[in-house]
């Protein structure tokens, strides 16, 4: 990892944005496809999917944004165009991490598909189409409030903590937002969470569950947690 960059909604909080400027991290701000359903027309796990810290693979909508945002990467342009809502929505809301992926494979953009086989990246296969929202990657195990995603990643001897969806993470028009969308890792040590975790009614199994894999908890600010479509690092 290289911590030194961030791809952001760019409607997130303003003290999420704070954070990361002082901690000297250039945001790399999404934009809006108006395609979409308001809620998540800016979220970048909906827009640009991450393979490794260098290739990206973004909806055509916004490839030209960041081939030019992102000139030392390599940016891939998918193939899926993002239209209306599920499933036509989830084809860069691959959640990968490493070596291993999670979705609903029938409607993984192909040129995701084909990357991650040149990589030799698993994509497991899950009824979760929002799987990048739905997954919170931390150090040696994985967080979901998903059943499938639970018994995949229990199945293929992945350690993960299944919780419950929870009304206290926000996701405007919705009755929730999910766990991945509100979090990620800032390095190999540290899970970032848009909120206090401590609002969530699994706070404590969370809590030990991140203390077992020696990940620590980084709250970038005080109150509700808000699914904000992922912090995505590099």
């Amino acid at each position: 990892m290289k911590h030194n960059r961030v791809i952001l909604d760019k409607k997130s909080p303003k003290a999420v944005k704070e954070y990361f400027e002082k901690a000297g991290t250039k945001i790399v701000e999404t934009m809006t496809i108006d395609s979409l359903y308001l809620a998540i027309s800016s979220h970048p796990d909906i827009q640009i999917c991450k393979i490794t810290d260098d290739i990206f693979v973004a909806a055509p909508q916004v490839y030209d944004y960041y081939k030019e945002t992102l000139p030392d990467c390599l940016i891939l342009k998918g193939e899926s165009a993002l239209n209306g809502t599920y499933p036509y929505d989830i084809a860069y809301n691959v959640a990968i991490n490493g070596k291993i992926a999670f979705h609903t494979k029938k409607y993984t953009d192909p040129v995701i598909r084909k990357i991650c086989e040149e990589n030799a990246i698993t994509i497991f296969d899950v009824k979760q189409g929002y799987s990048r929202c739905n997954v919170a990657f931390i150090q040696g195990g994985i967080i979901t409030s998903d059943s499938s995603i639970y018994r995949v990643a229990n199945e293929n001897g992945i350690d993960v903590l299944k919780i419950e969806n929870d009304p206290a993470i926000l996701l405007e028009t919705f009755p929730y937002g999910f766990i991945g969308g509100a979090s990620g890792m800032i390095d190999e040590k540290t899970w970032a969470i848009c909120g206090d975790i401590h609002c969530h009614k699994n706070c404590k199994e969370i809590l030990t569950f991140c203390e077992k894999h020696k990940t620590s908890i980084k709250c970038l600010y005080d109150g509700h947690i808000s699914d904000i479509g992922s912090i995505l690092y590099f």
